[in-house]
């Protein structure tokens, strides 16, 4: 599968890869887990054939990655689950969810972790 060309800079590839499947597992399996690499090159655009236009000129690895299931979502913020008793926390993660700092230009929750620190998240699970 070689949609990363097709996706490169768009921010969509995450939520791509863990959406589709291919053989009953999501593809976020194999392509997230193993090494990742900085890979240094240039790229000739007057080249006429397109496998010569990029140019690698060094790789290095930068670290070890390892995707669980658990991964594909987020843990939800500790403020959310104390500010509404029906949330539960993501499978796979602690009871207390890990603190960020807020985004560039975003505020701090008004209701803030114990740390004081913001809190990213995805899609809660809600209790029935």
């Amino acid at each position: 599968m070689s949609v990363a060309p097709e996706f490169a800079g768009e921010g969509l590839r995450r939520a791509d890869i863990l959406r589709w499947t291919s053989n009953g597992k999501m593809v976020a399996e194999t392509v997230l887990n193993g090494p990742l690499n900085h890979i240094t090159g240039t790229i000739n655009t007057s080249a006429t054939d397109p496998t010569m236009r990029a140019v690698v000129s060094g790789s290095s690895k930068v670290e070890d990655r390892t995707f669980q299931t658990f991964n594909r979502y987020l843990p939800i913020p500790q403020w959310n689950i104390s500010d509404n008793p029906k949330l539960e926390q993501n499978p796979g993660y602690a009871s207390k969810s890990p603190t960020f700092p807020p985004r560039r230009g975003e505020k701090p929750h008004p209701n803030p972790s114990p740390s004081g620190e913001g809190v990213i998240s995805e899609i809660p699970h809600v209790r029935s």
